[in-house]
């Protein structure tokens, strides 16, 4: 019981192994680290278990697993992640025809061709490229009791129209509609904290999105490439709670290149909580007209908006002390600018190629 970790690749291959008890510390199992026991038979889990990593019991043929606490033939109910074909090759997989259940937990898709994917009732998570490649799936229905939904679970399913994301969902893993380009819409619902890097990149077909006000970051390439993406919704924080309520923090940063190239999309509202762009967030989005940066914000950096060339006027709040090297480049319609009282930096080109600009009145603040 004092074991927290088994390492990866700790027991691989051991072809001997039959039958397998694991301790009340245990709070990890490593990659690969049962992987190819072939006679292992019986495993008893226990409470307390939060990652089984990839590939760990990859190729165990015979696996039967049971919780000891209840006896039941499920995993234990602390588990946060199961990773990248954790449980290829076993019994639970060479025996399944859609779906690949371990307990309460969807590890795989042996049906490529499937087109609905209804989940069982009580079903408590999507493992990491559970549905990675399956092409002809269109719908998944997924329970509210759904917690985690892994990295690349639905990674490039190009047929995929129609998924509803459970209440009580905190992430959204990285990479996980990757290339979904048949996907139209996408409902986030209010328990995300985060959206992972690239997590609706090339989703070509989505055209609109909510990001609720308790999502604080979104990571880099998000949205990458989401060109028919016409809006994007940042709600604000609530600000006047409830007695006892939490107040969400709202969106405070947003990664590098999160919007690049949604070539449809038309206006941008960026949220009062937000601190921390990355570069190239909206760059050559180039129909983008309408710009509103609300006060908060201290830096534009690099890149942000290059190339947006549907821009007509763009006012910069007074809590802005810095704009980027290349910020507004080739900005070509741009025809008005309003600085805010506190900047303090123009990096270079930062407005160049902005040929309809004709006046600008630059602040005292202004040193660089």
């Amino acid at each position: 019981d004092t074991v927290k970790y088994i390492g990866d690749y700790a027991f691989y291959k051991c072809k001997y192994l039959n039958s397998l008890g694991l301790g009340s510390g245990l709070r990890r199992i490593g990659k690969n680290a049962f992987a190819y026991c072939e006679i292992l038979r019986n495993t008893v889990f226990q409470e307390g278990l939060e990652v089984i990593d990839n590939y760990a019991f990859q190729a165990c043929s015979r696996l039967k697993v049971k919780l000891l606490e209840t006896g039941s033939e499920s995993l234990p109910t602390t588990l946060t992640r199961i990773g990248t074909y954790a449980f290829e090759g076993s019994s639970y997989w060479t025996n399944s025809m859609a779906l690949v259940y371990v307990g309460d937990w969807v590890v795989g898709c042996v049906n490529p061709s499937m087109q609905t994917a209804n989940l069982e009732p009580g079903t408590l998570g999507i493992a990491d490229y559970a549905f990675y490649g399956a092409m002809g799936l269109s719908k998944v229905v997924i329970p509210e009791t759904v917690q985690y939904i892994g990295r690349c679970a639905f990674y490039d399913c190009g047929s995929l129209t129609e998924i509803m994301l459970p209440f009580g969902l905190e992430k959204i893993e990285d990479f996980t509609f990757y290339q979904c380009v048949s996907l139209p819409e996408i409902y986030i619902p209010s328990s995300v904290k985060s959206i992972g890097y690239s997590a609706f990149n090339k989703c070509y077909s989505l055209t609109s999105v909510t990001i609720p006000s308790s999502v604080k970051t979104i990571g880099d390439y998000a949205f990458y490439k989401c060109m028919a993406l016409q809006s994007v919704d940042f709600e604000e924080a609530n600000v006047t709670p409830a007695s006892g309520e939490t107040v969400p923090a709202g969106l405070q940063s947003i990664g590098n290149r999160a919007f690049y190239n949604c070539i449809a999309l038309t206006s941008v509202t960026l949220p009062s909580s937000l601190e921390t762009l990355g570069t190239h967030v909206f760059y050559k989005c180039t129909g983008l007209t309408s710009l509103v940066i609300n006060e908060g914000l201290r830096e534009i950096p690099k890149y942000t908006f290059y190339g947006c060339t549907a821009l007509t006027d763009v006012v910069l709040p007074d809590s802005l002390l810095k704009v980027g090297d290349y910020a507004f480049r080739n900005c070509e319609a741009l025809t008005s600018l309003q600085f805010g009282n506190s900047i303090t930096e123009l990096g270079r080109y930062s407005f160049y190629g902005c040929a309809a600009l004709e006046t600008v009145e630059f602040p005292a603040s202004l040193t660089t």
